[in-house]
C-alpha cells in the first residue's frame, strides 16, 4: 500500500536532487581535482543519503543534520578553494548549501504532544 505523501517529502526529494547535483558539480564546473572536489562529492553523497533516509521514515534528527551539512556546503567553497579559483565555481555550491540549510530554519516547529494537557490548563485557570 502506498504511504500518505507528507509535506516534508517534497523537501526531501528536493534535497535528494540537490545532493545529486552537488555530487556532479565538480565535473560540471571543472574542479574535480583538489579538496573542493572531494568535499562536493562527499557532501553530495551525505545529503542524498540523509534525504533517502528521510523519505523512508521521517525523524527530526535528519533536519538538524541537513542544517549542519547545508551550512558547511555554504562556506566550504571559500574555505577550501585556492585564491586563484574563479568565483563562478564557488557560487553554485554556496547556493546549494543555502537551499539545504534554509529548509531547517524556515520550517515551523511541529506540534509536540503535551503530557499535562492543553497549555491554558494551568493552576490559575483551574
Amino acid at each position: 500500500m502506498m504511504q500518505k505523501w507528507r509535506n516534508e517529502s517534497f523537501v526531501d526529494v528536493v534535497n535528494l536532487i540537490l545532493g545529486a547535483w552537488l555530487f556532479a558539480a565538480p565535473w560540471l564546473y571543472g574542479f574535480a581535482s583538489g579538496a573542493a572536489g572531494w568535499n562536493a562529492w562527499i557532501m553530495g553523497a551525505l545529503i542524498a543519503l540523509v534525504a533517502i533516509a528521510a523519505l523512508a521514515a521521517f525523524a527530526e534528527w535528519e533536519e538538524w543534520i541537513n542544517l549542519v551539512l547545508g551550512l558547511w556546503v555554504l562556506v566550504a567553497p571559500w574555505a577550501l578553494a585556492s585564491p586563484s579559483e574563479s568565483w563562478w565555481r564557488r557560487w553554485p555550491q554556496s547556493n546549494c548549501g543555502w537551499c539545504i540549510a534554509s529548509r531547517r530554519t524556515s520550517t515551523p516547529e511541529r506540534p509536540r504532544t503535551q503530557a499535562r494537557g492543553p497549555a491554558h490548563a494551568g493552576p490559575l485557570n483551574a
